[in-house]
């Protein structure tokens, strides 16, 4: 068993144009094909190999909203804490 593929979902359109693009620019990359329809529309999808052979594909579901990323705020860009986590500044001795 191993690896068939790796499925991205990208948050529009011009996102996948974007990332086929300066993906298949990569030195090694393989394109297996472009932006195309997947089945009937909404669906849009793309598949390269990266130099090592895994195989990716990027899509874009038009029925399907992808939230934007939040930065508006210091504490939307920090990662949760895990249960237990204790500061460095806690650990250190004064």
């Amino acid at each position: 068993m191993g690896l068939h593929h790796l499925a991205l979902r990208v948050g529009n359109e011009e996102a996948l144009t974007d990332i086929f693009v300066r993906v298949s620019g990569w030195p090694g990359v393989k394109v297996e094909f472009a932006p195309e329809n997947l089945g009937p529309a909404p669906k849009r999808h793309t598949t390269v190999y990266e130099p090592g052979g895994i195989r990716f594909e990027f899509d874009h579901d038009r029925t399907h909203r992808v939230p934007e990323p939040r930065f508006d705020s210091p504490a939307a860009i920090r990662p949760p804490r895990a249960p237990g986590f204790l500061p460095l500044s806690r650990l250190t001795r004064a």
